[in-house]
C-alpha cells in the first residue's frame, strides 16, 4: 500500500496554517463552549475551536470517507453541569482509520501517531518546543516531509529499530522449535 502524499501535505497545511490547531496528546477535540472550564487542558483555543493530533485531523478533514471506514466520530463530553462543552474523537476508531485513510501499515502508524515512538532526534526536538506554537507546528509538519520523502521508509526503520522485524521474531520462533 502506498502512502497517501496527497493527504500528508494537507495535514501539513493545516497545522503550519494555525499552530494552535495542533496537539499530539488529543486525538481531536471541538470545543461547543468556550466559556467553561477546559477540562482537556488545552492551553490554546483556536478561532476554529478545533485541536487534535496528525490522526485526528486526517478523519476530521476527510469525514465522509472516515465515517465509511467505521470513524465514530466525535463524542460528546459532558462537564460537571450536565453541559455539552466539547466533542472528542475515541482512540480505536480514529487509528485505525487514519492509519486507512493515509495509506499506512499498522507498523507505520504506530510511529508516526505517537510521539514517543518517533525517532529520537524529532522527539527530542518536539518536547524542546511548546504544544500549539510555530516551531512545534514546524517539527511536525518537518517530520511529515519526511515522511513523504522516504514513502514512509523512514517509519518502517524506526519500527524495526524498536521493535525488531518479522525476520527477527520467526527466528527466535526458530530457535525454541529446534
Amino acid at each position: 500500500m502506498a502512502i497517501n502524499k496527497k493527504h500528508l501535505r494537507q495535514l501539513q497545511t493545516v497545522i503550519l496554517e494555525e499552530p494552535k490547531r495542533i496537539d499530539m496528546n488529543h486525538w481531536v477535540v471541538k470545543f461547543l463552549k468556550t466559556d467553561r472550564k477546559n477540562e482537556f487542558n488545552i492551553k490554546y483555543i483556536p478561532p476554529c475551536k478545533t485541536v487534535g493530533c496528525i490522526a485526528g485531523w486526517e478523519c476530521t478533514l476527510h469525514p465522509k470517507k472516515a465515517k465509511e471506514l467505521g470513524w465514530s466520530g466525535l463524542q460528546k463530553y459532558y462537564d460537571r453541569t450536565a453541559t455539552a462543552t466539547t466533542e472528542y474523537a475515541t482512540t480505536a476508531s480514529t487509528v485505525k482509520v487514519a492509519t486507512e485513510l493515509l495509506g499506512l501499515t499498522e507498523n507505520q502508524a504506530r510511529i508516526l501517531f505517537y510521539p514517543t515512538a518517533w525517532p529520537h532526534f524529532w522527539y527530542v526536538k518536539l518536547n524542546k518546543t511548546k504544544e500549539q506554537t510555530k516551531a512545534y507546528a514546524k517539527v511536525i509538519a518537518n517530520f511529515i516531509q519526511e515522511v513523504i520523502d522516504t514513502d514512509g521508509q523512514n517509519l518502517d526503520a524506526e519500527f524495526n529499530n524498536r521493535y525488531g522485524t518479522d525476520d527477527d521474531e520467526n527466528e527466535i520462533e526458530g530457535d525454541y522449535n529446534d
